[in-house]
């Protein structure tokens, strides 16, 4: 066989490997994109579901809620309402999520973050504590039992109802509330707002602490007569 003859055979059997190389490389290639964006589009969607940041283009999600219960108070059983998922509706209409920073301690403390309150009386009827969703940080029920600890003729809840931080959150830095109502969760009224927490300190005797930029205001509430005192702490 003629020298150039030769030299053409071998580089046709060469382009031929080098071509089926090539094609085998790009099928690769091909294939590794697709699994990593079938793999992207399968982690960005697990970030959508536990995390929904409200009106910014994303899916809205239907909030899931959790029922738990939480004591029996005379005729009537109360529990707690708690979202297994995060709202992409807020408060107030913006992208608001609970935040699950646990710091207060005590009898009364919720564990998890409750969002609402269901009370159930004697003939089955149920009834929701709030209209709309709120994060309660603290309970203390009705007791009539001084067995069980200081008498309190109403339930008095600590929380927060507003975005006041504005800052897309509704957690323990924003402003907290008072509330009191009927130990069947009927006849709700606020007692005082932008608190920085309460302490029940006897029977129907609960103390208030009001933190305004640098002062710090101190009340007595009586549960039983509904009378709110401003304590005289002032050494000037």
């Amino acid at each position: 066989m003629p020298m150039n003859s030769f030299d053409r055979a071998k580089a046709l059997h060469f382009i031929k490997n080098a071509n089926q190389i090539i094609f085998f490389v790009g099928v690769m290639i091909v294939a590794t994109l697709a699994i990593g964006g079938a793999a992207l589009n399968f982690l960005s969607g697990l970030g959508h579901r536990a995390r929904v940041e409200g009106n910014r283009g994303t899916k809205e999600v239907e909030p899931i809620y959790r029922k738990n219960y939480h004591a029996k108070v005379k005729d009537t059983y109360v529990f707690t309402l708690s979202k297994t998922i995060i709202s992409p509706k807020g408060i107030d209409g913006r992208g608001v999520n609970f935040g699950e920073r646990m710091r207060k301690k005590g009898s009364g403390y919720v564990h998890q973050p409750s969002v609402n309150l269901i009370f159930v009386g004697p003939d089955n009827s149920a009834q929701s504590l709030f209209d709309k969703d709120s994060l309660i940080t603290e309970i203390h029920l009705a007791n009539s039992d001084k067995k069980k600890g200081y008498l309190l003729k109403s339930n008095i809840y600590e929380v927060a109802v507003k975005d006041t931080n504005k800052d897309g959150t509704l957690d323990y830095q924003d402003e907290k509330c008072l509330y009191l109502s009927s130990y069947n969760g009927l006849g709700l009224s606020l007692i005082l707002d932008n608190i920085d927490s309460y302490e029940v300190l006897g029977d129907n005797t609960v103390l208030v602490l009001k933190r305004v930029k640098n002062q710090e205001d101190f009340y007595e509430y009586k549960v039983d007569s509904g009378k709110l005192t401003k304590l005289n702490t002032s050494i000037l």
